[in-house]
């Protein structure tokens, strides 16, 4: 009964915390999220494996994960959404959980393929705010997980990377 109501409580400030978010993210002044994930490939730091949006004290955030393999480590970034800047950045070894994670990663960069160009390919026709990207692999799948945020909420997607098209089976609101 306990689990259910702390459950019930996150999801209730989940849902209360989407249309500050929405409001965030519809104000112009705000870099794109794709330009910050191509200035971040055109680094060649490692392969970006997901990013999210954030709202943290007031503020849009963009938090990255990138693989970097030949160091097998984790990167991540945050960086302010207004102007760019870094705010964080912090690094650590893969531990068992990501294995799957830089799977998904090398079968990206064996078809030749930047995690941007992905996102854009699979986010084609999608309404609102691109909210969270993350690439892994279950049950033998290399997919793209997708958040889109719009006026009426939340809606996710997964895109199969290896035929490029989407995973009706993994396609859930």
């Amino acid at each position: 009964m306990a689990r259910w109501l702390v459950g019930l409580i996150l999801f209730s400030g989940a849902v209360a915390a989407e249309p500050e978010l929405y409001l965030l993210l519809s104000q112009t002044e705000n870099q794109p999220v794709m330009v910050v994930i191509r200035k971040l490939e055109n680094l060649h730091l490692g392969e970006i494996s997901g990013f999210d949006v954030e709202q943290k004290e007031g503020e849009l955030v963009y938090d990255f994960r990138i693989i970097n393999a030949s160091a097998n480590k984790i990167l991540t970034y945050s960086y302010r959404a207004s102007d760019g800047k870094l705010l964080a950045q912090d690094s650590y070894f893969f531990n068992r959980k990501e294995k799957s994670e830089l799977v998904a990663v090398l079968a990206l960069k064996s078809i030749q393929m930047t995690f941007s160009e992905l996102v854009q390919k699979a986010s084609k026709n999608n309404q609102g705010y691109l909210i969270k990207a993350s690439i892994d692999n279950a049950l033998g799948i290399n997919y793209l997980e997708l958040e889109f945020l719009t006026q009426e909420g939340q809606h996710q997607l997964a895109y199969n990377i290896n035929s490029q098209r989407l995973l009706p089976l993994l396609k859930w609101d």
